[in-house]
């Protein structure tokens, strides 16, 4: 997904999620919960709209708990977080149930 992204091929990007994928991006200014491709779309266009110049690149991996992977083959559900401090309790939550 990323590689695709990085290289401006939008579609490929986008085919890593599914159809009926669940966003929520209330993480950002006017960001929404809702599902489908469309919204991610939405929100992509609306996070660049924000910003004169955006670029992605990975800058850290963290480690969750020792003894969990996290891969994927389709993204059905992503929670935006823009404090890193809130996502890492989030996640060890979600990987815990």
């Amino acid at each position: 997904m990323w590689d695709a992204f990085a290289r401006g091929d939008g579609k490929a990007s986008l085919e890593a999620f599914h159809p009926d994928v669940e966003w929520d991006g209330r993480n950002i200014p006017d960001g929404v919960l809702g599902r489908g491709r469309q919204v991610v779309l939405d929100h992509a266009r609306h996070w660049a709209s924000i910003w004169d110049d955006w670029t992605v690149e990975v800058e850290k991996l963290v480690q969750v708990t020792p003894d969990t992977v996290v891969t994927y083959s389709v993204i059905i559900r992503r929670v935006g977080f823009s404090d890193p401090e809130e996502a890492l309790p989030a996640v060890r939550s979600w990987s815990a149930a």
